[in-house]
C-alpha cells in the first residue's frame, strides 16, 4: 500500500496491529455477503427496471477471498473480537424503514395547437405543487412530482391534448435503500475503529497504512451517501417527462388553407379535455346518476362505472350553424374510430363514434351553435352498457341547456 509517493506493506507492520488492520478490512470486505444473505432469508430482491446503483458495490464481493482465512485464523483473539466494528447479531438487524420507497417514472407525448404554451402551463401548476423542472426544451419537459400529487398531475395532462402515448413505470427501491443504510453504518462504525488504532499506533509505517485504509472507507463512504440521497429524493419526487407534439395537418372544407377557426377541432378526443381548460365553462344541469369531479378550470361528472361527461363554450369566427359544425367534425374525425353516426335531438346536433378491440367504447359530441358561440358537450363511456345505462340522461341535460340559449340556433 502507498500513501503520498510511500509504499507500506501490512507485512512489514508489527504482528498484533497487522491483525487488527486485516481484521477491520475482512469485516468491511464481508458486509455485502451478509447483507446477500439477509435478504435470502427475507422477502426475495423486488427485480429492478435499470442497474442503477450498481456502481456503488463496486468489486467489493471478491475482497473476503484475500481476507476470510486471516479473520477465521484470529477468531480466537478475545480482544480483536470484542473491539469489531459490529457484532453479528447487529448485522442481522436489518435496517428499519417505515414506509417502502416507490419511483414512479410517467411518460406522455401530446399532439396540440400550442406546445411551447402548454409546457409553460404544465411546470407552473407543478411547481404549485412542490415539484421543480429537472430540464425542458421548447417542447419538452422533465418535471419532479412529488409522489402523492403524481397520479393526480398525471391524468391531469391526459386531459389537455391529444393522447398519442403514455406509460408509468414503478420501481421499488426500498432493499436497496435499507441495504446501503446497513453498509454504511458498518462502515462508519469501521471507521471509528481505525481512528482508533491511529491513535496508538507507534512508528510511521503503522499510521501510512491505517491512514489509507481510513482514506478509502471515506471515499466509498461519499458514494454511498450520494446514492442514499439520490434513491431518497427518487422516492419523495416521482419523474414525468412530457413531449407536445404540434399540428401540421389541413382542415377539412377550406381549400387547404390552414385557418385559426378550424385548428381546434383536432384537439377533439374521449381522452382530451384541453378545449374544455382553456375556453369557457359550461354548465349544463347535471345527470342522473353523474357528480361532478372538476369545477376548477372546466366542468365535468362522471359516473362510478367511468362515464364522462363534460361541456365548454368557443367562439363562432365563421358564425357557422351547428349542422354545418356537425358536418366538419364527421370529417375530420371519422377515419380515427370505426363506425360514426350522426343525429339530431330537437336544437342539438350530435355525432356518435364507437371503436375498439373487445370491448368496444362510445364517444358522442353534441354541438349548439349560434351566431357568437359553439356550445359543445362530450360524453366517453367505457363499453356499450355504460352507454346504454347514460345516453339518455346526457342528451336531456344537454336539451334542458339548449333550451336556456337565447341567441338564435
Amino acid at each position: 500500500m502507498s500513501l503520498q509517493g510511500k509504499t507500506v506493506a501490512i507485512g512489514s507492520l508489527p504482528m498484533r496491529n497487522q491483525r487488527k488492520i486485516l481484521f477491520l478490512i475482512a469485516m468491511v470486505g464481508l458486509l455485502p455477503a451478509c447483507s446477500s444473505k439477509m435478504k435470502m432469508q427475507g422477502r426475495p430482491m423486488p427485480v429492478m427496471a435499470d442497474s442503477a446503483g450498481s456502481d456503488y458495490f463496486e468489486s467489493e464481493a471478491d475482497e473476503p477471498v484475500e481476507y476470510a482465512e486471516e479473520a477465521q485464523d484470529m477468531s480466537d483473539d478475545s480482544e480483536l473480537v470484542s473491539s469489531s466494528p459490529m457484532q453479528s447479531s447487529e448485522l442481522a438487524q436489518p435496517v428499519k424503514v417505515q414506509t417502502r420507497k416507490v419511483f414512479y417514472n410517467g411518460d406522455i407525448k401530446l399532439e396540440l395547437a400550442s406546445p411551447q404554451e402548454i409546457i409553460s402551463t404544465l411546470i407552473e401548476d407543478v411547481e404549485k405543487l412542490g415539484g421543480y423542472v429537472e430540464k425542458r426544451s421548447l417542447s419538452t419537459v422533465t418535471l419532479r412530482v412529488p409522489v402523492k400529487k403524481f397520479q393526480l398531475v398525471f391524468d391531469d395532462v391526459l386531459k389537455r391534448g391529444v393522447v398519442l402515448e403514455k406509460s408509468i413505470e414503478a420501481r421499488d427501491i426500498t432493499r436497496e435503500f435499507q441495504d446501503l443504510e446497513l453498509r454504511k453504518k458498518f462502515m462508519k462504525a469501521s471507521l471509528d475503529k481505525f481512528y482508533a488504532l491511529l491513535k496508538s499506533a507507534k512508528s510511521a509505517s503503522e499510521k501510512i497504512a491505517i491512514l489509507r485504509e481510513i482514506t478509502q472507507l471515506k471515499e466509498r463512504l461519499r458514494s454511498m451517501e450520494a446514492r442514499l440521497a439520490q434513491l431518497d429524493n427518487m422516492a419523495k419526487f416521482s419523474k414525468l417527462a412530457v413531449a407536445a407534439v404540434g399540428r401540421n395537418r389541413q382542415p377539412a372544407g377550406i381549400g387547404g388553407h390552414q385557418v385559426r377557426a378550424f385548428r381546434w377541432l383536432d384537439e377533439l378526443s374521449p381522452n382530451s379535455r384541453g378545449l374544455a381548460i382553456r375556453n369557457s365553462k359550461v354548465e349544463p344541469p347535471l345527470p342522473a346518476q353523474f357528480v361532478e369531479v372538476d369545477k376548477r378550470r372546466h366542468w365535468e361528472s362522471q359516473t362510478t362505472g367511468k362515464s364522462s361527461f363534460w361541456a365548454y363554450r368557443l367562439k363562432n369566427e365563421l358564425e357557422a350553424s351547428s349542422e354545418f359544425w356537425i358536418q366538419t367534425m364527421s370529417h375530420k374525425l371519422k377515419t380515427r374510430f370505426d363506425k360514426l353516426d350522426g343525429y339530431t335531438k330537437g336544437k342539438v346536433k350530435g355525432l356518435r363514434f364507437e371503436d375498439g378491440v373487445g370491448e368496444r367504447y362510445s364517444y358522442h359530441i353534441q354541438v349548439i351553435a349560434t351566431e357568437d358561440y359553439i356550445y359543445m358537450f362530450e360524453a366517453s363511456f367505457p363499453n356499450l352498457d355504460e352507454e346504454r345505462k347514460h345516453i339518455d340522461h346526457v342528451s336531456k341535460s344537454v336539451a334542458n341547456y339548449a333550451a336556456g340559449v337565447e341567441d338564435d340556433i
